[in-house]
């Protein structure tokens, strides 16, 4: 099997961005060691996730571009945190920016909200060690969940998943 690494590009708002910081705090050294455990444990994979302008290697990643106001523009971090890893571990890298991911159309203010509110749920869940749960959304509540209640278990109808196969590649 190979081993591969993901890292997460983004500097979003709400929860997603609280938990790429308490991602990004980790040093260096942890975050190698993190990935050696997981290879000992036969975990062939790891995600990490940084925000851009996070100081890797002593100083914040920026493109060559500049806004309308000429200000330096950050960029890069992702590409740059993805060789460092390659090389330090042999694993096949891939970058992925949520931003790209997002492009759907222009979301509507609830949209907005209960994105916040499943990423500061999801925070909430790492920050205070409870892993193996997941953000959801329950009668218009955002709840958490074990991940055992909900792996396997079919809510989309057959039917309709048969209709869209297509998106799914």
């Amino acid at each position: 099997m190979t081993e591969a690494t993901s890292v997460i590009l983004g500097a979003l708002v709400g929860g997603f961005a609280a938990l790429a910081s308490l991602r990004a705090s980790q040093s260096p050294r942890n975050r190698d060691q993190l990935i050696e455990e997981r290879r000992r444990q036969r975990k062939h994979f790891s995600i990490t996730v940084v925000a851009e302008g996070y100081p890797l290697e002593g100083h914040v990643v920026k493109s060559d571009q500049r806004d309308a106001f000429g200000h330096e523009q950050l960029g890069g971090v992702g590409s740059r945190l993805a060789a460092i890893l390659k090389e330090k571990t042999g694993f096949e890298v891939r970058v992925t920016n949520p931003a790209y991911m997002q492009r759907g159309g222009i979301p509507a203010a609830y949209d907005r909200y209960i994105a916040i509110e499943l990423g500061e749920r999801a925070v909430d869940l790492v920050h205070n060690g409870r892993f193996g749960r997941m953000a959801a959304i329950a009668r218009n509540e955002v709840i958490d969940v074990e991940l055992r209640e909900v792996m396997g278990t079919r809510k989309v109808p057959l039917e309709l998943f048969e209709k869209m196969r297509w998106l799914f590649g």
